[in-house]
Order: C-alpha cells, then sequence, then structure tokens
C-alpha cells in the first residue's frame, strides 16, 4: 500500500508540475501577445501624430518651409514611432500579463476572487478569526499558501476546488458552514506538518 501511496504522490507532483508549467506559459504568450500588439499599435499613432507635429513645426522655416516641413516631419514620424512603440508594448505586455493571470488561473499574492482582501482588509471578524495568523494572506489562493508552507502536490488536491479560490474567500465559506472548505483552510494551516507526512 506504502508503495501505491508513493506512486500516486508522484504522480499528483508530476500532474502539479505540469500544470504550474502550463500556467507559466500561458501567462507569458498573454504578456508577449499584449507586447506585441501594443507595441504596434503604440508605434503606428506615434509615428502619425509625431509626424504631424513635425509638419507643423516645419511651417515655422518660413521660405525653407520645403525643406524643413518634410524633415522635421520625418523627424518627428521616427521619435513618435518609437516612442509609441516603447510605451505601447509596455503597457500591451502588462495588460497581457493581467488578462493571462485570470485565464490561465494563475495567481499569486492578491489576486483572485475576492476583492479587497488583500493583506486582511475587508475581512470579516469571524472570517479573520478562522484565517487566525494567516489573515494577512487572505487574498493570496489557497494552493499557493500550502505550497509556501510546505505543503506537496498531494495536499493542494486535498484541498480540492478550494485550492483555486483565494484564502480570504475559502475562509468565509468555512465560517458559513460550508465543509469542504473548513477542510481545505486546515489543510493550508497544517501544510508544514502534512507535506512532512510524505
Amino acid at each position: 500500500m506504502k508503495r501505491i501511496a508513493g506512486a500516486s504522490q508522484r504522480a499528483n507532483d508530476h500532474v502539479n508540475t505540469a500544470w504550474d508549467l502550463y500556467r507559466i506559459a500561458c501567462v507569458a504568450a498573454w504578456t508577449a501577445g499584449g507586447g506585441l500588439a501594443g507595441g504596434i499599435a503604440g508605434g503606428g499613432i506615434g509615428g502619425i501624430a509625431g509626424g504631424g507635429g513635425g509638419a507643423l513645426a516645419g511651417t515655422a522655416g518660413g521660405p525653407f518651409a520645403l525643406v524643413t516641413v518634410p524633415t522635421v516631419a520625418l523627424g518627428g514620424a521616427a521619435l513618435g514611432t518609437t516612442a509609441g512603440a516603447t510605451l505601447g508594448t509596455i503597457g500591451g505586455g502588462y495588460f497581457g500579463y493581467l488578462y493571462g493571470m485570470n485565464s490561465c488561473g494563475g495567481g499569486g499574492s492578491g489576486s483572485g476572487g475576492s476583492g479587497g482582501q488583500g493583506g486582511g482588509k475587508g475581512l470579516s471578524k469571524a472570517t479573520r478569526k478562522k484565517l487566525g495568523n494567516l489573515a494577512d494572506r487572505a487574498g493570496e489562493k489557497v494552493r499557493d499558501v500550502i505550497r509556501s508552507r510546505g505543503g506537496t502536490a498531494a495536499n493542494v488536491n486535498q484541498a480540492g476546488p478550494w485550492a483555486d479560490k483565494t484564502l480570504g474567500e475559502t475562509a468565509e465559506q468555512a465560517v458559513a458552514g460550508n465543509p469542504t472548505a473548513e477542510t481545505a483552510i486546515k489543510i493550508a494551516k497544517q501544510a508544514g506538518r502534512l507535506g512532512q507526512q510524505y
């Protein structure tokens, strides 16, 4: 039985590792895609704006406008394209990252469904009491709390669907009498001890 349990544990660890790798790749893809789209859009807008502004500035050349307008317009377009592409890439990458964290099931501290619970803020007295010294981690996902406290992939699996909910949201449901949420909270609290059993 111990060999079967050990094999099952190793299989669970592999599945969890594969899931983590998928989440990392998924978020990276959204970040890169957002950055590319933002860079293209930003470069186009910046180039048009810079070129237009440069052409307008070039008219100050008076009799030399035939030379200054195209010259300054080209310089403005180049500068606008570079600045627009840079800012667009940064902005697009950031929003791509945020979208990826949502859609790929990723998330660390502060991500997930219970808004306003990062750092334990917005928790009811009963929920804060349920979490004890973990109240400040209410915005983190249960799976992340379990793993960071020494728990194994098997411990994460024991938390069931609550593994991908925030600790605060899970504690609220535990306070409301949900038995599976209660189990998930107990696993998160005892993750270090439980992890040493395997």
